[in-house]
């Protein structure tokens, strides 16, 4: 049993006890002052930015309501920026006598033609997606539905959770993900609309400001040394570093991942199959097609699954050859990933539950009545006999989808938890050892900064949210060097066995600037400001 145990990591993987004791505590107590913290919110700032959307879904509403007019459909948009009467609406997109769109997708019973945005992407999208020979009223409908989430959900919330002290301060939860991973409520600080209209996530953001002397003038006069500051902490490739350095030890990209060279160009090449650098960045072929597909695949997606996600994530349509040939390439290129997944499936089948790098367990077997048979051709698995068509495909869909679990899981719940753990390091001080990967060479970067805690008391500094690889902050003038370095140094240095035993490095960047939306990397800023600059690792 041990191999299906712990097949990918050694018995010194930390005990389920000394995690409680390590990591869960601290983490807890970390979140905690995070809440108590709260995110400085300018109130001047987020009511100027209401009142400018307000302004601009007027025009944007009159726009489609008058197009419509124009074709003998009419309907207004209501206080909630919605359309009324929606029948009217869907008439209008559909109708020949109207836009005449192609209906592409149903309502979930069926029963008419949906309007929401996947519906929709055909003939236009907000955000990265945006192409300028978009359908213009399909785009003014969709950057209407953005704008008013962002101004309602978001930006409202913002204020109306907004207390005495300038700050909202979210709750937070530990026990709404199966990962470990955190959830954050009144507000939801955690679904900010970065990947699908970073333009409007980035006007949310501009109203996060620092706590002690935010500048509020035009960021080319804003000094780190005269003003309070707001920084964001990425891992860069959480997720890739854990399944595919950790627990696949891909032995092709492993190397890349510890180097810091660019997989997603690595992958575009292997997709493809061309010359290695032949995408680079910036090219649609690497930003869409290889990252989209690297952080689908090492999961062992299907190619039904990567046709659905390029098409939704990057808007691009592969047939179901093309997306068929592309699925291929990828586990040609990287075989140990898809060695992995089926080493996952034995795994529900003979272990029955998911166990991640901290010893935490899920129960999860196989649907009832499946059995998995191995052979040199690789692994099929048998169904009940006398199953009609709708109950096979309704346990067919459940195996996917546990061994999905199988695959996803162990990595989010590592990740996650590395990253509060080395949140709650930079809280508390290095109550454990730090011990960085043998690629760095030894030893901890930045000793000056050894006794320093980022606690708002000792230092200046506040740790203000997590959204699971990442960290915000914000401090007073004078203390961006020193925070930058004690994250450094403790985010390089987590002792978490899983990732000094593969020997990955847990590689983060920092950004920083006036507010939450307005960032340049930290090392732009040093250059500038005279500041000591950061080790490129």
């Amino acid at each position: 049993m041990t191999h299906y145990r712990r097949d990918w990591i050694k018995e010194s993987t930390i005990k389920i006890a000394d995690y409680h004791r390590k990591v869960h505590v601290p983490a807890y107590t970390t979140v905690a002052a995070m809440q108590r913290n709260g995110l400085p919110v300018s109130e001047k700032r987020a009511v100027d930015q209401l009142e400018a959307w307000e302004k601009e879904l007027s025009k944007l509403q009159a726009y489609v309501e008058g197009e419509a007019a124009k074709k003998g459909f009419i309907f207004q948009y209501s206080p909630r920026h919605s359309p009324k009467p929606d029948a009217v609406f869907r008439d209008f997109l559909y109708s020949p006598t109207g836009l005449g769109l192609e209906i592409t997708k149903w309502t979930e019973k069926g029963e008419k033609p949906s309007t929401d945005d996947e519906a929709l992407l055909p003939y236009a999208a907000v955000g990265p997606n945006h192409w300028g020979e978009d359908h213009p009223v399909v785009y003014s409908v969709l950057k209407i539905r953005s704008i008013a989430k962002a101004a309602g959900t978001h930006l409202s919330n913002l204020l109306s959770w907004r207390r005495e002290d300038g700050a909202c301060h979210p709750k937070y939860w530990w026990d709404k993900e199966n990962t470990t991973r955190l959830s954050a409520e009144d507000p939801p600080v955690h679904q900010l609309p970065e990947r699908a209209n970073p333009e409007v996530a980035k006007l949310v953001k501009a109203c996060i400001v620092p706590r002690v002397k935010p500048w509020m003038g035009s960021p080319d006069g804003w000094d780190p040394r005269k003003h309070g500051w707001v920084a964001k902490v990425d891992v860069q490739g959480a997720e890739a570093v854990v399944r595919a350095g950790c627990i696949a030890r891909c032995r092709v990209s492993a190397p890349y991942l510890r180097e810091g060279k660019d997989i997603h160009s690595k992958t575009a090449s292997i997709l493809y199959r061309v010359s290695e650098g032949t995408y680079g960045k910036g090219t649609v072929e690497r930003e869409r097609v290889g990252k989209t597909s690297y952080f689908l695949l090492i999961f062992g997606g299907s190619w039904k699954a990567l046709q659905r996600a390029l098409w939704l994530e990057a808007r691009i349509w592969q047939e179901d050859k093309e997306a068929v040939g592309l699925h291929g390439n990828f586990f040609v290129g990287y075989p140990d990933l898809q060695m992995r997944y089926g080493v996952d499936t034995e795994l529900m089948f003979k272990q029955k539950y998911v166990e991640d790098a901290y010893g935490r367990r899920w129960q999860l077997g196989p649907p009832p009545g499946v059995r998995m048979l191995k052979s040199s051709k690789g692994i099929t698995f048998e169904f009940p006999p006398g199953l009609s068509k709708e109950r096979r495909g309704l346990l067919w869909s459940m195996l996917e989808n546990r061994r999905h679990i199988y695959a996803n899981r162990p990595t989010q719940a590592a990740q996650a938890t590395t990253t509060l753990w080395c949140i709650a390091l930079c809280y508390h001080g290095e109550y454990v050892e730090l011990r960085e990967p043998e690629y760095w060479g030894g030893g901890s970067i930045f000793p000056e900064v050894e006794h320093v805690r980022l606690d708002g008391k000792t230092c200046l500094v506040w740790l203000s949210n997590t959204v699971h690889d990442a960290l915000w902050m914000d401090g007073a003038p004078g203390t961006l060097e020193t925070a930058a370095k004690v994250v450094t140094r403790r985010f390089n240095g987590v002792p978490a066995d899983f990732l000094l035993e593969a020997n990955q490095p847990w590689r983060i960047g920092i950004t920083a600037g006036p507010d939450l939306g307005t960032q340049w990397d930290y090392n732009v800023i040093a250059e500038k400001f005279g500041l000591e600059p950061l080790p490129m690792r």
